[in-house]
């Protein structure tokens, strides 16, 4: 998931800068998206020196969930019989519960997160906050978009929204949120990687050598991820086939220490 994740970010953003910006294809604009997240991926060493680009994503969240909602609310009246709902559907069950998953997905971090904290005795009140406010976000703006979009709902929902500059600002924001999500969740893979290799004892304990290792170790990860990205560039398919895989087992497995 650590790097299944950036993946999907990756795909998304192409999807929304050539939606919104164009000039270039979906498959370049994830090219460029991957060098813009491998700067400060190499730049930075821990969690703890990135942890302002995750701040970014508050914002970010909290501009698409208004649009999303006063849109959905807007709509809701003028798509009245033409759209259809239904409360249960189980044909499309297994697909949910991978998305659903998938949005959860932030149990893969939370080690390097607590070790970050300057408090990590307060991680647990912390977690618990983040997750009901995070339910309650995303319970608000399914129930509308459904709502108001029905059957013909899309993935991301702002393929749903009316074209003009709200919704194109919308997705640039969570273009970049995504954007700045990618470090924190590679560099959580990458410090994985360093550890059990030792780089310091491969570097002999020279630290500019350990350093440029490092630098190539990192360079390695986001040149994977984002080939990977382009050879299966589909966001909805891909983001339940990820969920349903590889998080929804993690998530039902019980973790008794990190």
């Amino acid at each position: 998931m650590l790097l299944g994740v950036p993946i999907v970010y990756l795909i998304l953003s192409g999807m929304n800068l050539e939606a919104t910006i164009g000039i270039f294809s979906m498959q370049t604009w994830i090219f460029l998206s991957g060098l813009l997240v491998l700067v400060p991926f190499v730049l930075f060493k821990t969690l703890k020196e990135i942890a302002l680009l995750s701040a970014f994503g508050v914002f970010a969240t909290v501009v698409v969930i208004i649009t999303v909602v006063l849109y959905s609310i807007h709509d809701i009246p003028s798509n009245i019989g033409l759209v259809s709902h239904k409360f249960i559907d189980a044909s499309q069950f297994a697909s949910a519960l991978g998305s659903i998953s998938f949005s959860f997905s932030g149990n893969f971090v939370y080690p390097e997160v607590e070790a970050s904290m300057a408090e990590p005795e307060n991680f647990g009140t912390v977690l618990t906050a983040s997750m009901l406010v995070i339910s309650a976000m995303y319970i608000t703006t399914a129930t509308l978009g459904y709502a108001a979009y029905g059957n013909t709902t899309d993935s991301p929902i702002l393929k749903n929204l009316p074209p003009g500059s709200v919704t194109a600002f919308a997705m640039l924001v969570i273009t970049a949120h995504v954007l700045l999500a990618i470090p924190v969740l590679v560099t959580t893979f990458s410090l994985a990687i360093e550890r059990r290799l030792d780089l310091l004892k491969i570097a002999h304990n020279d630290s500019h050598r350990e350093s440029a290792y490092r630098v190539v170790l990192r360079v390695a990860i986001v040149a994977f991820i984002v080939t990977l990205a382009l050879a299966v560039p589909f966001f909805k398919d891909f983001m339940a086939l990820l969920g349903a895989v590889a998080n929804t087992v993690s998530n039902s497995a019980r973790v008794s220490k990190f």
